[in-house]
C-alpha cells in the first residue's frame, strides 16, 4: 500500500550548475530516511533531480560510529579481545596480532563466559547479571581482555562456542586459506588450472551454492596487463595483431 512520504527540507546549499536540498521522507510510515537531493540550475526547462539516500534511523540523522557498541541493541560484552601471539605465523606482526571476538547478547550467554573463565571473582559482581549493567561497566573489556590475552584464540573460540557462547576468531588471509576448518570442508578455495605466468599456482574462492543442473565450476587466472591485447582488439576494432604490436612497442598500447 501507498503511503505519504511526508518529504520536508531541513536545509541546503547552492552551487553554480546546482542546488543541494537536505531533505528527510518517510519510506514507510515513521521510518524516517535522510538524502540529499540534487537539483539542476538554469535549464530552462524541465529536468530531473538527484536523490542520494544517507540512510535510515529513528530519527532522520546519518549514523554514527559506534565502535563494538550495538546502535539497536544492548548486548555486553560484545567487542574483539587480543590473545596470546601465534609461534607458528611467519610474520612476526601477524603473530602478535590474534583477535577473538566474543558477543554475549544474552545473561545465559554470560553466565556461560563466566564458567569458560572459570567464574573468577569479578564477574560475580551482582552489577553484572544484566545486560544493562555489564554494558555501563568501564572496565568489563578490560578485564576480559586481561584474561584473554593469555590463552590462543582458536583453542578459546572452540571453549567459547561449546559452552554456548557466540565467538570467532579474527582471521587473516593465512587463516582462511589454511586453518577455517568451515571453508576447508566446503572446499571454499580452490587451486586455478592454469598457473600464472608470473604468480604460478593461484586460487580461487568457489561460489558457496552449488547447481546440479548448471553447474559453475570454471574459475580462470587474473590476466596480465595487455595479455590480451590482441584477441580484445581483432574482435572489437578489427586489428591485426601485426597493428596491436606495433601499438605496444610505441607506447600507445599497455
Amino acid at each position: 500500500e501507498k503511503t505519504p512520504l511526508r518529504a520536508r527540507v531541513t536545509g541546503g546549499f547552492e552551487r553554480d550548475a546546482y542546488r543541494v536540498e537536505n531533505v528527510i521522507f518517510e519510506s514507510r510510515p515513521d521510518f524516517l530516511v535522510s538524502a540529499n537531493l540534487y537539483l539542476p540550475k538554469g535549464l530552462g526547462r524541465p529536468a530531473p533531480g538527484v536523490v542520494g539516500t544517507c540512510g535510515h534511523s529513528a530519527n532522520g540523522k546519518a549514523a554514527e560510529p559506534c565502535c563494538n557498541r550495538l546502535p539497536y541493541d544492548c548486548a555486553a560484552p560484545h567487542g574483539c579481545y587480543p590473545c596470546a601471539a601465534d609461534s607458528a605465523a611467519a610474520d612476526a606482526a601477524a603473530a602478535d596480532e590474534r583477535w577473538l571476538a566474543i558477543a554475549c547478547m544474552t545473561d545465559q550467554q554470560w553466565q556461560a563466559l563466566r564458567g569458560v573463565m572459570g567464574d573468577p571473582g569479578w564477574a560475580q559482581a551482582p552489577r553484572l547479571a544484566t545486560a544493562t549493567g555489564r554494558a555501563e561497566a568501564a572496565d568489563l573489556d578490560d578485564r576480559i581482555g586481561e584474561w584473554t590475552k593469555t590463552l590462543c584464540a582458536e583453542d578459546l573460540m572452540q571453549r567459547c562456542q561449546a559452552a554456548g557462547v557466540p565467538a570467532g576468531v579474527v582471521q587473516t588471509g593465512k587463516d582462511l586459506g589454511e586453518r577455517d576448518a568451515q571453508l576447508r570442508h566446503t572446499g571454499f578455495l580452490r587451486v586455478i588450472g592454469e598457473p600464472h605466468p608470473v604468480l604460478g599456482d593461484t586460487y580461487a574462492d568457489r561460489l558457496p551454492i552449488r547447481f546440479d543442473a548448471t553447474p559453475c565450476e570454471e574459475y580462470r587466472r587474473t590476466r596480465r596487463v595487455g595479455e590480451d591485447n590482441a584477441a580484445v582488439l581483432a574482435e572489437w576494432l578489427g586489428m591485426s595483431e601485426a597493428e596491436v604490436r606495433q601499438g605496444e612497442n610505441e607506447g600507445y598500447l599497455a
